[in-house]
């Protein structure tokens, strides 16, 4: 007997020194043991809790006892309950996170419930800091006033911003590649392909680009206009330095260039209107000279 004390005093020491909080409820749902990181993770200890309904806990915030609830009557009938989550408030008035596991098991001949509740704070602190920088990035290229697009490794579209959709009116289709458009025809677009596939990044000036062109866009909705950009793109690289995404990057200069053709188009205009004043003005000279001989001879 003696023997079996020591192991259960044991295993009670061991169960305490774990940093995972245990939780053992009857079939009604009252604590009957909780382990020895109660008061490390919440502030409480096992006297003050033991022996409270677990969904009158005072750790446990309101939001969370519907389904609290609805879970534990799920695992009396002895059905499979998937991990799940759920805020905590400690005594201090720190919120804690936890990741909840359990199982039934038979406490002195009768069925309870074990509850195993895993501290994740920091890692939730982490998942929303993550998301915030996410949604800060998001809202960062929706807003650029350049078009921004993230390419798989075949060319196809995965992502676009605002900017892209409104330079082209609608999305090319899905099945629509940018490694394959009639832009290739261009040396260096065909050449910056190659680059980008080998991790190089690539700059083109005034790059003539519409990719509703050569996948049939609806005339009349302004999707078959040609446009010229300046295109900036940086590949990614895979874990075997294979080609994963291209991001690209849009600044339109089609106004630009339009501006470009239109004042070439003057210049061409000048300079026609020029050779014709010089030339008219040579014949005046001629004219002017054949009068005067003529003038020489009949005097």
């Amino acid at each position: 007997m003696d023997f079996l004390k020591e192991e259960l005093e044991e295993y009670k020491y061991i169960c305490n020194q774990l940093p995972d909080l245990l939780v053992i409820l009857d079939e009604q749902g009252v604590i009957r043991r909780v382990s020895g990181a109660v008061e490390k993770l919440v502030g409480y200890s096992a006297k003050e809790v033991e022996g409270l309904p677990f969904f009158k806990a005072p750790f446990i915030s309101k939001e969370d006892i519907p389904k609290m609830v609805k879970n534990f009557k799920s695992r009396v009938e002895g059905k499979d309950i998937p991990i799940y989550f759920f805020k905590a408030k400690a005594k201090n008035g720190a919120e804690v996170y936890f990741e909840v596991n359990g199982r039934r098991i038979k406490l002195s001949g009768k069925n309870a419930i074990l509850l195993v509740l895993r501290d994740i704070t920091k890692e939730k602190e982490l998942e929303d800091k993550l998301a915030e920088e996410s949604r800060k990035t998001n809202k960062i290229i929706d807003d650029n006033p350049y078009g921004i697009v993230v390419l798989g490794r075949d060319g196809r579209l995965q992502r676009a911003n605002k900017a892209f959709v409104r330079f082209f009116k609608e999305l090319p289709p899905k099945e629509y590649s940018f490694f394959k458009s009639y832009t290739l025809k261009n040396p260096a677009f065909s050449n910056a392909v190659s680059d980008l596939k080998k991790g190089k990044s690539v700059v083109l000036k005034d790059v003539l680009l519409n990719p509703h062109k050569d996948t049939g866009g609806k005339k009349g909705a302004g999707l078959n206009k040609d446009l010229y950009f300046n295109l900036s793109a940086f590949p990614l690289m895979d874990k075997n330095n294979k080609l994963k995404n291209v991001v690209a990057m849009y600044e339109d200069v089609s106004a630009r260039k339009k501006a470009e053709e239109q004042l070439a188009e003057r210049v061409q205009e000048l300079e026609r209107m020029n050779k014709l004043m010089v030339g008219r003005e040579l014949k005046m000279i001629e004219l002017k000279k054949e009068i005067k001989k003529l003038k020489k001879k009949s005097g």
